[in-house]
């Protein structure tokens, strides 16, 4: 069995900027993610989940797992992008079966 390693980012974004991280993502060739919708939880900023009608307010969490040399490219972006927003970017080391699906 061979394994390939690569970079899982995990990103907890509002969910009114998920579509420009998603734009983001391309841009900088990743070859896909996974978004999860309505993340809750608590942080330095307290509890964080939607109105119960609007759904305004919300958090989602994306999934990028890519090469060590996309991640490099696309972390500054993203920062940049939840400089004056909340969020929470994670990266750690992976490994996939699959390599020419990363």
């Amino acid at each position: 069995m061979d394994l390939h390693p690569k970079k899982r980012i995990e990103i907890i974004i509002e969910e009114a900027l998920s579509p420009r991280l998603l734009g983001l993502i391309d841009e900088h060739g990743a070859k896909g993610y996974t978004l999860l919708p309505d993340v809750r939880g608590r942080g330095n900023r307290g509890a964080r989940m939607a109105d119960a009608f609007s759904g305004i307010g919300g958090n989602c969490m994306v999934i990028v797992i890519a090469d060590a040399a996309i991640a490099e490219r696309l972390l500054p972006a993203v920062q940049q992008l939840l400089k004056n927003g909340a969020g929470i970017i994670s990266v750690s080391d992976t490994s996939v079966l699959r390599n020419e699906h990363f």
